[in-house]
Order: C-alpha cells, then sequence, then structure tokens
C-alpha cells in the first residue's frame, strides 16, 4: 500500500522524549560492550570467546542504529 501522505514532523516534546531515550539506550549499550570485552579477555575457550565477541559484534550493530537514529532526530531540531 503506498502512502500518499507524508509523516507529520514529530512535536518538540515527543522528539525531545525521543532523543532522551535514545541516549539512555546508547549509554546501556555503550556499557555492555565494554562488560561483553572484558568477558572474551577473560574467557578460556575459544567458543566461549567467540560467543562473547559475536555478542559483542551485535551489541556494536546495535549501537550503530541507535547513534544513526539520533543523528536524524537532532537534524530535524
Amino acid at each position: 500500500m503506498l502512502k500518499i501522505v507524508p509523516d507529520p514532523p514529530l512535536s518538540p516534546e515527543l522528539s525531545t522524549l525521543l532523543e532522551d531515550l535514545l541516549i539512555q539506550v546508547s549509554e546501556r549499550l555503550f556499557s555492555a560492550i565494554a562488560v561483553t570485552h572484558q568477558n572474551a579477555l577473560l574467557q578460556a575457550t575459544s567458543s566461549g570467546r567467540g560467543l562473547s565477541l559475536a555478542t559483542m559484534h551485535e551489541l556494536e550493530a546495535a549501537s550503530t542504529l541507535v547513534e544513526t537514529a539520533l543523528g536524524k532526530i537532532q537534524v530535524r531540531h
């Protein structure tokens, strides 16, 4: 289904709320990446290390998406 009418711009209140939430998510992802990195360094087995590195990779990808969303919100201000 094609959408003919574009979405209205976000209200300033909603935009600020969304930006605050994304910043909190970004901070938590940063912490999770740091913990996972430390866990990967402490793993004795290569399979455990591989799982930690894979988790770290996924967290970094999620962090990149959040940063991209933040950039799009800040451009609208």
